[in-house]
């Protein structure tokens, strides 16, 4: 630490002297719920770490990270339950571009995930703005600074691979660039495996080069897909399996799916009561039912007037931008003429898997998740033309607005 009088003497990680001319650590701290504390700071880190010059980071990597993280044994016991990878994936991210669950391109990626390992639910989540503090892998990270203080990571072990060209320091002889950070990668994965963290030993790895067939075997899918298995918000994305068993295989956790069957098989939006608390979202599922709030409702960067623009007009189905509004009616709403070709085209793909499964697939044992979005438009639309007041002028007060301990809920209006 020094004063803000004293003049910087220790060399900063964030000044290097050439583009891209960095070591990026891929950070995961993966989390067993049942061994959390309040913080969430208990688990075990993992960290993957690529020469930005000559490998760049994005979503994709970090499926492939999360990917291999489950395929070692060391980290089982938090992934896998009797031998097979856990069915209900959280994710928490810190918002970057590379990250964001509001992104599209992101979306394409999280969805390669939860298909690969056959998930029943996965949630993708980020902290609201200036919220990252409560990050628990930022948290982790501060031990992972400390143990770098005072250390000068050698960039040339095997010679300079810089060069001046037209003015900029650049990169003159790969070959030799990639020897240099391979030793420089490497002997920071020596100093961060050394010590502890949480009481649990770090793994940490230099990535080399991309694992380009991680998920060559999982099909890339369309907007209709994504409409069809998520629920996207401003701050989260949520992927649920679908009940068409030619698209998704049998829920490996009946109990979850029928717990979130009421909301469409999926968790309920984050509720804020009176007290401006946020509700447990179980707690919001089973009391609330039918009467919920849309998504990012309380959200208070969107006012009432924006939150109706981001609604579908037709079903109620709520987005984070226009953009996927407009990609949710052209695809799920189609007009008259596309809409007869599209049922005939279904009808006869419904006739040619009935054929081939004459005998039925014995695959119905699992309750229809119910969709309370219908009912729910028309509850929001007398909200927004009575700004949440009834005809006399009285303001309504909402299930979720009672104190959110004590849960004083009408029976007859829930």
């Amino acid at each position: 630490m020094q004063t803000t009088n004293e003049p910087v003497s220790v060399p900063d990680h964030d000044f290097p002297i050439g583009a891209k001319h960095k070591l990026v650590p891929s950070v995961y701290l993966v989390i067993n719920p049942n061994d959390a504390n309040d913080s969430l700071r208990s688990g075990q880190m993992r960290i993957f770490i690529r020469p930005e010059l000559f490998l760049s980071t994005s979503c994709e990597t970090h499926m492939v990270d999360l990917l291999a993280i489950t395929e070692e044994e060391s980290f089982h016991e938090f992934t896998h339950h009797e031998g097979v990878v856990k069915p209900f994936w959280c994710l928490l991210t810190d918002g970057g571009p590379d990250e964001n669950p509001r992104f599209l391109a992101n979306i394409l990626k999280y969805l390669l995930l939860f298909k690969k390992l056959d998930l029943d639910y996965l949630t993708v989540r980020t902290n609201a703005p200036r919220q990252s503090a409560y990050n628990p892998v930022e948290r982790s990270m501060a031990s992972l600074s400390g143990k770098l203080a005072g250390i000068v990571l050698n960039a040339f072990n095997y010679g300079n691979h810089l060069g001046n060209v037209n003015g900029q320091i650049t990169v003159i002889n790969e070959e030799l660039g990639y020897k240099n950070f391979k030793h420089a990668g490497e002997h920071l994965c020596e100093l961060w495996n050394r010590d502890l963290i949480n009481g649990r030993p770090i793994t940490t790895t230099y990535v080399e080069k991309h694992n380009q067939a991680a998920f060559s075997d999982i099909e890339k899918e369309t907007w209709d897909w994504i409409d069809r298995h998520s629920q996207i918000c401003k701050y989260s994305v949520d992927f649920r399996k679908c009940e068409d068993r030619s698209c998704c295989k049998l829920p490996r956790a009946p109990d979850i799916y029928r717990l979130l069957s009421p909301n469409n098989g999926f968790l309920p939006p984050i509720v804020q009561g009176q007290d401006e608390h946020f509700l447990n979202l179980l707690h919001t599922l089973e009391y609330f039912n039918n009467k919920l709030p849309g998504y990012d409702r309380h959200c208070p960067s969107i006012s009432p007037e924006m939150y109706h623009e981001f609604v579908c007009q037709k079903c109620g189905k709520y987005f984070p931008t226009k953009v996927f509004v407009k990609n949710h009616v052209k695809t799920m709403h189609p007009s008259e003429r596309r809409r007869a070709a599209q049922a005939t085209e279904e009808e006869c793909n419904r006739r040619s898997i009935e054929d081939k499964h004459k005998e039925g697939d014995g695959n119905n044992m699992l309750r229809k998740p119910t969709d309370h979005i219908g009912r729910m438009q028309n509850h929001e639309r007398y909200a927004r033309g009575n700004n949440g007041r009834g005809r006399s002028g009285v303001k309504i007060l909402q299930p979720w607005e009672q104190d959110h301990l004590t849960f004083q809920i009408n029976p007859h209006e829930v």
